[in-house]
């Protein structure tokens, strides 16, 4: 099976107690079978107070930890580590535990896995190296693919209109914002076409370098500058955000991040 991340991926380590906003708290904590099932086999003490917070999944969803009033895992001990790992070691970590903020999608024989961004660590790696990312990949004969039924020739499509994107992305003699609207142009396209395949790769083809020159040339024509587009990313970033909260001081910490990105546009 062919195995990609992105090149920043080996970067990534918890730091654990260290981390000033711990994944486990604020969050919900899924439990896959195979961990549930083992989990209700512990024994002792300790094996009371697992078997103390867990809750069944239902209608055929994964079980879960029932979390404190005060928003924290039951296992999360006030060193902010976490209990269940110490008592059972690392193996017996269930699969959110074990791989957050790793997340990985798998098309054929193809497995991607990346780090989140919602984690602070994974976060920082991410946005602070000022330089475009590329992927590493290799192949291992040991990992097999899932069963998952895709559509080869939208996959095959697909793929490489994500290359072409990428390639979007990675010009740096376009502004960043020159860019994002390309992107956006260019992903609506796509979508017009995207229960038809075969014509997927004639939209890819349309974007080259002439072709998007016009299309820049077009907006600046329009008076569509660098502070029109701003102000729209800002409005559609305070829209979204502001629609989740996931822990108490998250309004605040929004108003502080539109004010960092955007200077209160």
């Amino acid at each position: 099976m062919k195995i990609r991340v992105p090149d920043y991926y080996k970067s990534f380590k918890c730091i654990a107690g260290a981390c000033t906003d711990t994944c486990c708290a604020g969050w919900q904590v899924d439990v896959d079978d195979k961990s549930y099932a083992y989990y209700k086999t512990i024994t002792g003490e300790f094996g009371d107070r697992l078997h103390s917070v867990m809750v069944d999944g239902k209608k055929g969803a994964e079980g879960s930890f029932r979390i404190r009033p005060d928003g924290r895992c039951p296992f999360l001990n006030d060193d902010n580590l976490c209990d269940l790992y110490t008592e059972l070691g690392e193996d017996a970590l269930c699969v959110t535990c074990d791989q957050y903020p790793r997340y990985t999608c798998e098309f054929g024989n193809l497995r991607e896995t990346g780090i989140a961004i919602s984690c602070k660590t994974a976060a920082e790696i991410i946005l602070k190296d000022d330089r475009t990312p590329g992927f590493e990949e290799w192949v291992d004969d040991e990992v097999f693919p899932s069963l998952n039924n895709i559509d080869g020739l939208l996959f095959v499509n697909l793929m490489k209109a994500r290359d072409h994107a990428f390639k979007i992305l990675g010009n740096r003699k376009r502004s960043i914002w020159e860019r994002m609207a390309v992107l956006v142009f260019y992903a609506a396209d796509l979508q017009k076409v995207i229960k038809k395949p075969e014509k997927i790769s004639g939209v890819t083809e349309k974007y080259t370098e002439e072709y998007i020159n016009n299309a820049l040339k077009a907006l600046s024509e329009e008076r569509v500058d660098d502070a029109y587009v701003t102000d729209l990313y800002a409005r559609y970033f305070y829209g979204y955000l502001k629609q989740v909260i996931i822990k108490p001081e998250w309004p605040k910490l929004v108003l502080e991040v539109e004010e960092a990105l955007y200077k209160g546009a």
